[in-house]
C-alpha cells in the first residue's frame, strides 16, 4: 500500500462515528461536509 491510500483508509475510518452524526464525506473520504 502506498502512504496515501493508509492515509484514505484511515481517514475513512475515522468518518464512520462523524458520518452517524450527520456529516457527509466527500473527495473520496479526504473531507467532511455537514448536512
Amino acid at each position: 500500500m502506498k502512504p496515501r491510500d493508509i492515509f484514505i483508509k484511515a481517514c475513512n475510518e475515522i468518518a464512520i462515528p462523524f458520518i452517524a452524526m450527520g456529516f457527509k464525506p466527500s473527495k473520496n473520504g479526504q473531507c467532511l461536509k455537514k448536512i
